[in-house]
Order: structure tokens, then C-alpha cells, then sequence
């Protein structure tokens, strides 16, 4: 009852910098897998995107594209 907020505070995993204050543990794992699909997606594979709804309802969390995200026809890039 006597809490007080000062900015980050209640964050459970907290929101500062990184190399001061503490964070998820397993926040740089993550940012280096999420960097190694994008390069994979961008230089490594050549896909189809079909037709889809990517309406995106802000009232809805997570906030999503209707459709989700689908690719086809997903293979290596030759060379």
C-alpha cells in the first residue's frame, strides 16, 4: 500500500540500460536469434507471400495482423 512508482520500478524484468540495471537474463539469447532468422529470411531463402488480410486491431493483444503472417514456396537461394 506504500508503493511508490519511480519510472521503472514495477517492471518485472526491468527497463533500463542494460549494462547497469538488471534485465530478462535471456534478452541478448533472444535478440541474437531474432537478428539470425531476419538474416535468414532476407539473404538465405527466397519465399512467396500470398494474398492476406494484415488488418491489424490495436484493441486486440498481442496486436497481430488478422491473417497472421503466411509464406509459401520457401526454399534456399540458389548460388
Amino acid at each position: 500500500m506504500s508503493w511508490k512508482t519511480h519510472g521503472f520500478d514495477f517492471i518485472p524484468h526491468g527497463g533500463g540500460d542494460p549494462a547497469t540495471t538488471h534485465r530478462c537474463p535471456g534478452e541478448a539469447v533472444t535478440v541474437v536469434l531474432i537478428m539470425e532468422a531476419v538474416r535468414l529470411l532476407t539473404r538465405s531463402m527466397v519465399y512467396r507471400v500470398p494474398d492476406q488480410d494484415m488488418t491489424v486491431s490495436l484493441a486486440r493483444m498481442p496486436a497481430r495482423p488478422k491473417s497472421g503472417f503466411r509464406i509459401d514456396n520457401v526454399r534456399r537461394k540458389p548460388g
